[in-house]
């Protein structure tokens, strides 16, 4: 993602110094970038800058061209300004009088930033993330966030708390987020509002921060926040235990297309928690998740097509949804994707491709698919006989409680 890389902010940067220029401007044959191109033939960096823009919009009767635009920010970037070099780099960035170049573009905003510039800074912070520059990034991202850029306070915070791509110091990190948070950044105060919820061993909890966080993100409408504080009414976390609520603030969310909360909504219309239970509903819930692509939706689809749930039993999209759900990571739908090739549900029995997917799930540390690897290895369904490694499997099952585990090594073993 770039920041502030579009015209229309182009506009809103420079712009106002060519309105100044056109209502000082008394000769009404003369035209109000007339001044402006007398002044940038002189040398003028900032009457460079602004005829560039001039070009770059079309502003003023002057016809948009993109390539007379770069001249005049050239010019003016060679006389260090920065306006000048972080205008330079958008142009270099998107191809617009130059030929598309991201490391040049890199290096303008870099310069632009260097001299102070804040959107430069930011610009070259997340220009230097993608080519994993993280240090570097991280830099500029600090400089930003000093001059009180909001972005940047929130993602450096970010940065700071994760420690991925910069240090880790989740003191400091909290206190940048603090920063965007009480200056009405919905993800800063999303993201502090998990930090509180004791989410990070070096962060103390703090339920009260958490929960007004969440207020304040939610009632600005923010659909992680509104999802958020479901969870908190349906587990009574800082909140009074409140299933009819969870429902409310699940759908204020799945409304506004976040589906996290449109799979707890349907998981509550389909145990009728604090709702009626209706699987009908639940099952258009799922449906809507898995049209997200989200690997959970997929996955409850699938599981609503194999049990005929809100549906028509149908075998062959339960496969498909359960197939791509799989290869998304969702080790549940591993699990059940297994169980269909291993039962020949969807078509012809295949052990080899069961044994790869229970395999897949165990790795994952599922306790149903560990047990069911075992059994695997014991019977040499997909895979030779390996009374060790089923033992190893069934001992792996167990520590999550699975009760087959437990007996089969009671008997077996």
């Amino acid at each position: 993602m770039r920041f502030i890389n579009s015209s229309a902010v182009l506009i809103a940067v420079l712009l106002a110094g060519e309105l100044a220029a056109r209502s000082r401007n008394t000769d009404p044959d003369r035209k109000p970038v007339d001044k402006l191109i007398e002044l940038a033939q002189m040398g003028h960096a900032t009457a460079q800058t602004r005829l560039g823009n001039s070009y770059y919009t079309g502003a003023y009767g002057v016809k948009n061209d993109f390539e007379q635009a770069t001249h005049w920010f050239e010019k003016a970037a060679a006389q260090n300004n920065a306006q000048a070099q972080f205008n330079l780099g958008i142009c270099y960035e998107k191809g617009q009088g130059v030929k598309k170049d991201v490391n040049r573009a890199l290096e303008y905003y870099m310069k632009a930033g260097d001299q102070g510039l804040e959107l430069g800074q930011v610009n070259a912070a997340i220009t230097l993330q993608e080519f994993r520059r993280y240090e570097e990034a991280g830099e500029y991202f600090r400089l930003a966030a000093a001059q009180g850029n909001v972005w940047s306070q929130r993602e450096y915070g970010r940065s700071l708390v994760e420690g991925k791509t910069v240090g880790k110091n989740s003191a400091l990190g909290v206190e940048y987020l603090e920063q965007a948070a009480v200056r009405g950044d919905l993800p800063a105060q999303v993201f502090l509002a998990e930090c509180y919820a004791g989410n990070h061993e070096d962060i103390p909890a703090d339920p009260e921060r958490m929960i007004e966080l969440l207020w304040q993100a939610a009632s600005s409408n923010s659909p992680p926040a509104q999802y958020q504080i479901g969870y908190c009414y349906e587990n009574a976390i800082s909140v009074h235990k409140d299933t009819g609520m969870a429902v409310n603030w699940y759908r204020k969310a799945a409304n506004q297309g976040y589906a996290a909360a449109m799979i707890s909504l349907g998981r509550c219309f389909a145990i009728g928690k604090g709702a009626p239970q209706n699987t009908g509903i639940a099952f258009k819930w799922y449906e809507r998740a898995a049209a997200l692509n989200l690997p959970d939706g997929l996955y409850h689809i699938g599981l609503c097509y194999a049990n005929g749930f809100g549906t028509t039993v149908n075998n062959t999209k339960a496969f498909e949804h359960l197939l791509r759900a799989a290869d998304a990571g969702h080790p549940d739908a591993q699990y059940e994707l297994a169980t269909f090739y291993q039962e020949g549900k969807a078509g012809a029995a295949d052990a080899d491709q069961a044994f790869r997917w229970y395999k897949e799930a165990s790795e994952q540390a599922h306790a149903r698919a560990c047990s069911a690897l075992a059994y695997c290895y014991l019977k040499g369904i997909g895979t030779p006989v390996d009374e060790a490694a089923a033992r190893r499997f069934f001992e792996k099952a167990t520590e999550h409680n699975h009760n087959d585990a437990i007996r089969a090594l009671k008997t077996l073993f």
